[in-house]
């Protein structure tokens, strides 16, 4: 993801503005990882956390789960291996008994020039899957999992309006159809976001990676679930349930991470020389959004939103 590594990409808005994961799931994972995998309790652990970004993950693994002797953050972007090796830096650790914590810069189907062969217990990424070359992925994290060692992968996409909280503590209910349709309009549309998505990556996080299959010849007991808010409602019990309340300004924070936000403001400059920054973008498309929201939704900028991704997670042991 070729955005994400220029040097004009800002770390620490996609850090403030992405939601984050809940520490209960990455257990969960750590968990099922351990369960079924007895032969890895011996020796060194080493778990790797690929396409780690800011170290949303990679950070708990390190902190609160303590699984691993060692823990390793791995991205292709050097911009934001800084940001995590920053955020460590300011971070104390002395506490930490147990572990070592290091990131490094590296593509997802290059892990075999990092990590020896058969040398990693539990290799985990979030929200980066969709960018892989997948069938090169698959094979070099069969080569360097130990066996009976647990590829784990997530993702989160298009977020949810379930709700609205007014100044007065009213709740009101949003219509996901209208609401889906603005969203749908301003994301993918012709005229807005949609031409500026890296394929084909974008269309595999939206359908859920429905054409990129695991490997049975390399992976077994592949365990999957799926959510969805617009069909199944706020269900309380979702092993990967992703929530925020959120103002319009949230929201345009969290469009203003997109990787086709980066791409949409870089190509309007270039096209329009007197354009500086995204305050000079006429019919700035946030700003549209946001606009669309409060006139067909009834949401003010003082509402506060409840805001639900559609996730799912995909669970595998080595063969």
């Amino acid at each position: 993801m070729t955005e994400y590594s220029t040097e004009s990409f800002s770390t620490n808005q996609y850090d403030l503005a992405r939601p984050t994961y809940p520490l209960s799931f990455i257990q969960y994972v750590v968990d099922w990882h351990k369960k079924s995998s007895p032969e890895t309790s011996l020796g060194v652990t080493v778990s790797v956390d690929i396409g780690c970004g800011t170290g949303q993950v990679t950070f708990p693994l390190y902190e609160e789960i303590q699984y691993a002797d060692n823990v390793y953050g791995v991205d292709p972007s050097a911009v934001m291996i800084q940001k995590c090796q920053d955020t460590q830096n300011s971070k104390d650790h002395s506490t930490i008994t147990k572990g070592e914590l290091c990131f490094k810069q590296a593509a997802a189907e290059k892990l075999d020039d990092v990590f020896p062969l058969e040398s990693v217990d539990l290799l985990t990424g979030a929200e980066c899957f969709h960018w892989f070359k997948h069938q090169e992925f698959f094979e070099v994290a069969h080569k360097i999992l130990k066996p009976h060692g647990t590829l784990a992968y997530w993702f989160y996409v298009d977020p949810v309006v379930i709700s609205v909280t007014k100044p007065d503590g009213t709740v009101v209910d949003v219509d996901k159809k209208v609401y889906m349709e603005i969203y749908d309009k301003y994301t993918y549309g012709e005229e807005y976001f949609g031409p500026y998505w890296e394929q084909p990556g974008r269309n595999h996080l939206r359908t859920f990676c429905k054409d990129v299959k695991i490997p049975t010849d390399l992976f077994k007991d592949i365990e999957t679930h799926k959510y969805r808010p617009v069909v199944q409602g706020d269900v309380p019990d979702e092993k990967l349930k992703i929530e925020r309340s959120w103002t319009l300004q949230d929201y345009k924070n969290y469009q203003e991470s997109w990787s086709a936000y980066h791409k949409y403001v870089e190509e309007t400059k270039k096209a329009s020389p007197g354009i500086n920054s995204a305050k000079d973008i006429k019919n700035y498309i946030p700003n549209e959004f946001s606009a669309e929201m409060t006139q067909r939704l009834g949401i003010n900028p003082v509402d506060k939103m409840k805001v639900i991704w559609s996730t799912i997670y995909f669970l595998a042991k080595k063969r």
